[in-house]
């Protein structure tokens, strides 16, 4: 059986379905716009001090004052800035922090105690390691890493990476011009930022370049090596491992002329 509606009906009844499709359609498109114009914007977590450090771009941040202070982000950040030397810069890059604090005696008069400083600061996940210093000569020494988590030790200025590590130094002059390289990956790593020594374990391969060489030069399979970044070039004890190196050839010397 079909039924049949009569033409004003039928009129009605098709008004009544277009209305009904235009609201759908205007609903449809307002609760996105909508959506977008409440939205709020991510929260952005601003920078905390504590002594010379500065911890910035986390995700959360907590502790005990006094005590520790424990930060995580995939990259939350921690720059250390020396009081003495506003030209020398540390950085620290990773997912998870914990800096401890500790109190101690007044550099001035031991028997009292001194400011509340940082002691240490331990980053483990994805860390990224920056150190930026100049000697007296106006010479750069910029050392970079990258490691699975390390500790820096802020009252000594050192810091302890385990890996494995990628890293890569290198040595500018006043205007800008490189001095030396060093770059490789080991095990594990010990760099004193003051005396600018690195100390390394478990070698897999370091190159280093200066103008005393004339191509990198090559060491593997150490189970040891020093490098004093502040000498130019640099001076190096190795345990174990081989080492290819080949010196950049001397300029000749002009003849002597025979006096007559």
């Amino acid at each position: 059986m079909f039924c049949s509606l009569r033409p004003d009906v039928y009129s009605r009844f098709r008004l009544a379905v277009a209305i009904v499709a235009s609201a759908a359609m205007v609903f449809a498109v307002s609760i996105p716009l909508l959506a977008q114009g409440t939205q709020k914007p991510a929260k952005k977590n601003g920078p905390v001090r504590f002594g010379n450090i500065l911890i910035s771009d986390y995700d959360s941040l907590g502790g005990q004052f006094g005590t520790k202070i424990e930060a995580t982000g995939p990259n939350t950040t921690v720059d250390v800035f020396d009081a003495k030397d506003a030209s020398s810069k540390t950085q620290l890059k990773a997912h998870h922090f914990v800096a401890l604090m500790s109190t101690q005696p007044d550099p001035k008069d031991k028997t009292k105690q001194g400011p509340q400083q940082v002691d240490r600061v331990d980053a483990t996940g994805n860390l990224r390691y920056t150190s930026t210093r100049k000697n007296k000569e106006g010479v750069t020494q910029k050392v970079h890493g990258t490691a699975t988590k390390g500790t820096y030790f802020n009252l000594e200025a050192r810091v302890e990476l385990t890996g494995p590590i990628d890293f890569e130094a290198q040595l500018t002059d006043k205007a800008g011009a490189m001095l030396q390289t060093a770059k490789g990956i080991t095990d594990s790593a010990i760099y004193d930022e003051d005396k600018q020594i690195l100390k390394m374990k478990g070698v897999e391969t370091i190159s280093v370049m200066t103008p005393s060489l004339k191509e990198p030069a090559v060491l593997t399979g150490a189970s040891d090596l020093t490098l004093e970044l502040a000498e130019t070039p640099p001076k190096f004890h190795i345990d174990g491992g081989t080492l290819k190196a080949t010196p950049a050839e001397q300029p000749a010397k002009p003849p002597v002329k025979k006096k007559p």
